[in-house]
């Protein structure tokens, strides 16, 4: 079984529909770069579906390690405010949830309460991070404590807006 997301055990119900409300849901193609190193992106990105390498050079082919369902793509830059320090490319066809940084930052500043939660989780993530490249052959950290529940709640999630955004169409790209 697959980690379950670790950023869930912090939002609460009504965070989940603000994000769900606010995002887009963004398909991705194989081989598409969606976060390019030195150029800040303008959203923080949630992957639903399938599968990307951080790469630390895209054109020298050094990898980092891949990101999967559950995972955060951008909160570094976001959370410091610098540009970001590696590309990320689709390995395969994927679905993220994109939300722009100014949402965000809006969100913030209206409600104090979710910026404690949405910095949390960044602040988590982050550290994991940190932890993987100062020690990459312990692997990613793993969180046996994070609860089956709330894999499904994103599951359950995931699915309503495939659903809601896409039904029966073909999948669309998008950056």
């Amino acid at each position: 079984m697959q980690r379950p997301p670790p950023f869930l055990s912090y939002l609460s119900d009504e965070d989940a529909r603000w994000l769900r409300e606010t995002g887009v849901l963004q398909r991705v193609r194989k081989g598409d770069v969606v976060i390019t190193q030195g150029v800040r992106p303008e959203h923080i990105f949630m992957v639903l579906e399938g599968e990307f390498e951080v790469d630390t050079n895209l054109f020298d082919g050094t990898r980092v390690r891949p990101v999967g369902p559950g995972e955060l793509l951008g909160e570094m830059s976001y959370r410091w405010d610098i540009e970001p320090r590696n590309s990320v490319l689709a390995t395969s066809d994927s679905t993220l949830l994109s939300v722009r940084r100014v949402d965000i930052d809006e969100k913030c500043d209206a409600d104090l309460e979710f910026r404690e939660r949405f910095l949390r989780i960044l602040d988590q993530f982050i550290a994991e991070r940190i932890e993987y490249f100062r020690h990459p052959e312990r692997g990613y950290p793993r969180r046996e404590s994070e609860s089956e529940a709330s894999f499904r709640r994103l599951r359950k999630l995931i699915k309503e807006m495939l659903d809601e955004n896409f039904g029966d169409r073909p999948p669309e790209t998008g950056k």
